[in-house]
């Protein structure tokens, strides 16, 4: 085990980026300013540091200056249009231990302006997640946009005999009230409001107008600073989980600052993501799809034309890409804040292309779709920003961490010949593991959705050998399911390879990037397609001879959970050990619980969910039918448990359910749960410990 925790300590190591800008100096010169996340295992959390590069993109050349140094909490950071400042919420906590967020405005000579938000007095905290939150200059860079919790009268007992201060507003007897929020990460989003901060007067104005049925979020800057554009989420009647679920009713919307109107600028019965301007703020682009469903689709790019009020449409849903050098669609969670290029037609925007993340232009005016980046050494690409011609972007692959590298766009028609400058002179590679794509075919559907659809992919990474001694093999079949592993660095992947493991990542028929069709042919068929699949993918892999078919073992997080624990139950004594995050056993008894009970209805395959639903005992038989704790009398696989003490997605009792139906058969097992930890289990002393109790668990029965 110390090897084990050595190893670990020296991969955990590795940063990955946060964000990162370009700014030009002079002519062919460029500064990178760089944040990066780093775990540190002493402190039991995440630090930030900073980084700077030097690129002449003349010559080709870059250098890091100075040192890296801890950077302090930023929750939100935005660059101003001419890039001579930068406004960042920062949240500290002050001598008396309570924590407050403040907007600090910097220049060229340091800190500029420090506002302190909550003595403003007209909001709660700003938001900061992944879904609602921006912070966004006016293009005079006078004022900052952002969204904030709704300012909410202080709630105390019928009975406190306390005074309040003059001014405030006190309703009794709501303390213990129930709050709507939008679930898994969001549960302090309950009523976000639209802010308005004037830097010059430092007041805050909160646009009205908005319906209160409607969650405003991703606001940015009309033309002239006339008003905002807004993505309004519907609650419709209640909330539902946010997160990860690219299908709840929204649309995009303008208000005038104005006449404090609110016009709607999209359809109303889609769901709408990621408003991006052009450069010169004539029109914007935004991802589309339809609402409802499974919880991520192949989206649409739609387009807004400011002068003539028209959408069209850009990129279509594609059904079935006619092979794998096809264009399969857009499946991104947003657009990069950076996206267009200078010539104010052209976007630039990563997504799956089957089992990588490949970078792609869409010419807004000719519809041509081009795939950039299709590197074989490289497996996943992210843009980072685009500013003056040049496009920075982090590249990685299972046995290479991410890196920083920059590229100049070229002219229309010619983007896949970009050469991309590498600004670390030796990025880290890990030549002890090898890589590759694995093309699998799965037994055809008779009927239903996808029924055309029959290949699918895996990802299988090996250890260097010394001896004759084959692997062990450790089968990962992804969660979502819904969503896809791209070719890239994983942290628990590289652990396990380096210590003797080959890993096989299972994108079976129903993930992303292989078009829509390969989405819709799984709802339905969950604990049957996908589990075929996956199981056909190791007897794949086995057959080659690489691996110790002996020594099978799998892994898995939510719906991987959920694929891992049918394994063990529809394949006895094949997986020799089993080690689940999270899972999803009971899609029945997941059903109340879950902050997402529209999933349960879609992957059954059930009719179309609706919020006044009452289910009905065939609802429920059809749904344990498909679930994994149907098959828990089969199960011989001793199995390890995680569980996130706070997760909204697939709460403890799924897994505390399975942990007592295995162990009152005679299956050895054991749990372990996190307090503090949601559904990602990603706190740097969790992560940690999950990795080691798992190393442990496969060792043991191996």
């Amino acid at each position: 085990m110390d090897k084990a925790a050595t190893l670990f300590r020296q991969l955990a190591k590795n940063p990955s980026v946060i964000r990162s800008h370009l700014h030009k100096t002079q002519q062919d010169c460029y500064s990178v300013s760089t944040v990066w996340s780093q775990r540190d295992l002493e402190r039991g959390e995440s630090v930030k540091f900073n980084t700077t590069h030097v690129v002449f993109a003349d010559t080709q050349k870059a250098a890091r200056v100075a040192t890296s140094t801890e950077s302090q909490e930023e929750l939100l950071c935005s660059l101003s249009p001419s890039r001579k400042q930068k406004a960042i919420v920062q949240q500290v906590k002050n001598k008396k231990g309570d924590e407050k967020q403040y907007l600090e405005i910097w220049g060229p000579n340091g800190k500029e302006q420090s506002i302190d938000l909550e003595a403003l007095d007209k909001h709660g905290k700003v938001y900061d997640d992944d879904y609602f939150s921006c912070l966004e200059w006016s293009s005079c860079e006078t004022q900052l946009v952002y969204i904030a919790e709704k300012k909410q009268p202080k709630k105390v007992s019928y009975f406190d005999p306390k005074k309040t201060k003059d001014g405030d507003e006190v309703v009794k007897g709501t303390e213990h009230e129930f709050l709507e929020d939008w679930g898994e990460t969001l549960v302090s989003r309950h009523h976000p409001v639209i802010c308005i901060i004037d830097l010059t007067t430092e007041t805050v104005k909160i646009v009205e107008g908005i319906d209160e049925n409607m969650s405003p979020g991703q606001a940015s800057w009309a033309p002239d600073d006339s008003g905002i554009v807004f993505v309004g989420a519907c609650h419709e009647p209640y909330r539902l989980g946010m997160r990860a679920c690219f299908i709840r009713r929204s649309a995009v919307y303008y208000a005038d600052l104005k006449t404090n109107n609110i016009s709607l600028l999209s359809a109303s019965d889609r769901h709408v993501r990621s408003v991006r301007f052009s450069p010169d703020r004539s029109k914007f682009v935004y991802l589309c799809n339809d609402a409802g469903g499974p919880h991520w689709h192949c989206s649409q790019l739609m387009m807004y034309d400011w002068a003539t009020k028209e959408n069209t449409l850009v990129v279509h849903t594609v059904m079935l890409p006619d092979g794998p050098d096809q264009f399969p669609g857009i499946y991104c969670v947003s657009l990069p804040k950076k996206c267009w290029a200078d010539d104010n037609e052209r976007i630039f925007l990563p997504t799956a292309w089957r089992s990588k993340e490949e970078i792609v232009v869409v010419n807004t005016s000719t519809r041509v779709v081009t795939r950039v980046t299709n590197d074989p050494q490289y497996g996943c690409w992210v843009i980072l920003d685009m500013y003056d011609g040049m496009i920075l972007a982090t590249r990685n692959s299972p046995n290479t961490p991410p890196h920083l590298v920059l590229g100049q766009v070229p002219s229309a028609g010619e983007e896949h010949t970009i050469s991309w400058q590498c600004l670390d002179s030796q990025p880290v590679t890990y030549d002890d593991i090898s890589w590759e794509i694995v093309v699998c075919q799965g037994e055809p559907s008779k009927e239903g959705s996808g029924a055309d659809v029959v290949e699918y992919e895996c990802i299988l990474l090996k250890p260097s050998q010394t001896g004759d001694e084959k692997p062990p093999l450790i089968v990962f079949p992804h969660g979502g399911p819904h969503c896809v592993v791209a070719a890239e660095y994983i942290l628990s992947c590289a652990f396990f390879c380096k210590m003797g493991y080959a890993i096989l990542i299972v994108n079976y028929r129903g993930s992303l990037g292989f078009g829509q069709a390969g989405v819709l042919s799984l709802p339905g068929k969950v604990g049957s397609q996908d589990v075929k699949d996956v199981h056909g993918a190791a007897l794949q892999v086995l057959s080659t001879g690489l691996v110790d078919k002996e020594r099978v073992v799998v892994m898995g997080g939510s719906h991987g959970g959920f694929l891992s624990t049918h394994l063990i139950g529809q394949y006895p004594g094949f997986y020799k050990a089993c080690c689940v995050r999270n899972p999803v056993v009971n899609i029945a008894s997941l059903l109340g619980s879950t902050d997402i009970p529209d999933w349960s209805y879609v992957e059954a395959g059930l009719e179309e969910f609706k919020p006044h639903f009452v289910p009905t005992a065939k609802t429920y038989k059809e749904m344990l039918q498909r679930s994994p704790i149907a098959h828990v009398d089969k199960v011989k696989t001793p199995i390890l448990l995680m569980i996130g003490a706070e997760d909204r997605r697939v709460p403890p009792k799924q897994g505390y359910e399975y942990y007592k139906a295995v162990k009152a058969r005679g299956v050895e097992t054991k749990l372990y749960v996190y307090p503090g930890n949601n559904h990602s289990l990603s706190k740097v002393d969790c992560e940690g410990d999950c990795m080691m109790n798992m190393y442990q668990w496969f060792m043991k029965y191996l």
